[in-house]
């Protein structure tokens, strides 16, 4: 596989600049980013030279005249003066402008501020820079960016507390960035749900469009777009609704969202899925009722599965666990 770097033309050129850096990598700075891993590991897809491309470039060792000013700053003892100061103008001026579209870089921006100021090089108290990055959390929650699509399908990048994008964050275990970080969690918690009841709309078209494209999204497997696997999306499902949708499915696939109910909350992560059981009760009880429409016939059967074979004991499988729990 060749991955061409910025600027070089020839082959020469690239040995000559592998040779320059190499002395210099090391196990806190690695060439490969999270998402990258993640894909080696997890997926069966090849990773695109472009993704390799990036991830190699975005690290400090190829760091050029488009590299975020954040970055040039989190390595502020390396830099000169003028250059020191240029990043720090631009940096608070995204800040105070809250001008970001990744929390994580505006968590990167905080671990630096705060770092440069207990060095004196930044006039800016830590309570002002735990306000400034309050204020720039909301500004990304009222935007809608707090909690998007890309955080559904990663394994490790936003399970890391401390450090993103291949980077450690600067004084995360200081007072003041634990504060900054738990603000971004009960609202990132907010914008989740926010996320996940919009997506539920979604979820139930994809239901009467195709049933087995909404079992893979709901179950743990590799075969699919199962970005729910994990997350309390059901739950914004009207029961009525879902009943209503199942009722007018083909016995077919009747059998297929009866198999994925069931498969759901069996799995290692159901324990995540806790926050479904009143839902899973409502279904339950709406299923009962339809189920009596369709006595004598064919689909009775499906009702009856869906309720015995998936709603009873998922609603069984996740008190045990929360019995287990407390």
């Amino acid at each position: 596989m060749e991955c061409a770097f910025k600027g070089d033309t020839n082959e020469d050129s690239k040995a000559d600049l592998l040779k320059k850096y190499q002395a210099t990598i090391d196990a806190t700075s690695p060439l490969l980013s999270l998402k990258v891993w993640e894909n080696l590991i997890f997926s069966d897809l090849y990773i695109d030279v472009q993704s390799l491309e990036k991830s190699i470039l975005d690290t400090h060792y190829f760091y050029s005249a488009t590299t975020p000013s954040w970055k040039k700053l989190w390595r502020y003892s390396e830099l000169e003066d003028d250059v020191f100061e240029s990043a720090k103008e631009d940096v608070l001026r995204q800040f105070s402008g809250c001008d970001y579209e990744c929390a994580e870089v505006m968590l990167h921006v905080v671990g630096i501020l705060l770092r440069i100021s207990q060095y004196g090089l930044l006039e800016m108290s830590n309570e002002k820079i735990v306000e400034g990055a309050k204020k720039n959390v909301d500004v990304m929650l009222d935007k809608g960016l707090l909690y998007t699509e890309d955080m559904l399908a990663s394994f490790f990048e936003y399970r890391v507390d401390e450090g993103w994008g291949g980077l450690g964050y600067q004084c995360y275990d200081t007072e003041q960035f634990r504060k900054v970080v738990e603000y971004y969690k009960e609202r990132k918690k907010i914008a989740e749900a926010r996320f996940l009841e919009k997506s539920s709309e979604k979820m139930v078209r994809l239901m009467e469009e195709s049933a087995l494209e909404f079992a893979w999204a709901i179950i743990h497997n590799r075969n699919g777009n199962n970005k729910y696997y994990n997350k309390p999306i059901l739950k914004y499902i009207n029961p009525e609704t879902f009943v209503d949708v199942f009722a007018r499915m083909s016995n077919k696939d009747k059998g297929i969202v009866v198999g994925a109910i069931s498969s759901r909350y069996t799995d290692l992560f159901h324990s995540e899925l806790w926050d479904e059981i009143d839902w899973l009760k409502g279904v339950q009880d709406k299923m009962a009722d339809e189920a009596k429409k369709w006595k004598g016939r064919v689909s009775s059967l499906h009702f009856d599965r869906m309720i015995e074979q998936a709603l009873k004991p998922s609603v069984e499988n996740l008190e045990k666990k929360d019995k287990k729990q407390k």
